[in-house]
């Protein structure tokens, strides 16, 4: 687990992807592409679609093909198994039922979606999440701007992973939040830490930070 966690910071603080190459990225390191259900979906009522991926498998296939990917990642909703690519299947994509939502708060109380976990479970499959990452490289040399880089880091990127990775939220989120930020029982952080089999990445852009001397 901690060479991914590596690899991603060494990602994330790449300014021009355009530099790398597959071979700078060890074998088991997966890309590939992603849909969600409600870009491709028809509207209630309409015949038209976001993207008609549904009607252009075989291009997509094509296209992810020419481009290296060996994963397709795609909500649920739209499970497809496509020869020689590996599906990568999102839970949640921001369309949670509202009867979840309504009487469990989400997945705020965890404990209810133990009725689909452990034992009746009839496959064996890996479990993990995607981020959303994105670089953040300090604006001038001043300790300041450097500061600023980690800290929006933590906050963007670390508050997410530190729990899968060192069973809590980065210390600068702790300092700076205070008693906003709720915090884990021992036995909390022993139940998360460690307990992903991967971490998808979405990566899109870079930014450079400078440090804001203003109340935020």
């Amino acid at each position: 687990m901690l060479k991914v966690v590596f690899l991603i910071h060494l990602v994330t603080f790449f300014p021009a992807a355009h530099t790398l190459s597959r071979d700078q990225f060890p074998p088991s390191f997966v890309f590939g592409a992603s849909t969600s259900a409600y870009q491709l979906m028809k509207m209630a009522g309409s015949q038209a679609y976001g993207i008609p991926s549904p009607m252009l498998g075989m291009e997509d296939v094509q296209l992810m093909a020419n481009m290296g990917l060996k994963a397709y990642r795609f909500s649920i909703s739209w499970s497809r198994l496509i020869p020689g690519i590996q599906p990568h299947v999102t839970l949640l994509h921001w369309d949670l039922p509202q009867t979840l939502e309504d009487e469990y708060r989400g997945w705020a109380l965890y404990s209810h979606f133990e009725t689909y976990l452990g034992s009746r479970a009839l496959k064996h499959g890996f479990t993990g999440f995607n981020l959303l990452l994105s670089g953040f490289l300090p604006r001038t040399n001043t300790i300041e701007d450097v500061r600023a880089s980690i800290r929006i880091h933590e906050f963007f990127i670390g508050w997410f992973m530190n729990p899968f990775t060192l069973g809590d939220y980065p210390n600068i989120m702790k300092k700076n939040a205070g008693s906003r930020l709720p915090s884990f029982t021992q036995k909390e952080s022993n139940l998360v830490k460690g307990s992903i089999d991967f971490i998808g990445i979405n990566f899109y852009h870079s930014f450079f930070v400078k440090n804001s001397v203003g109340n935020p």
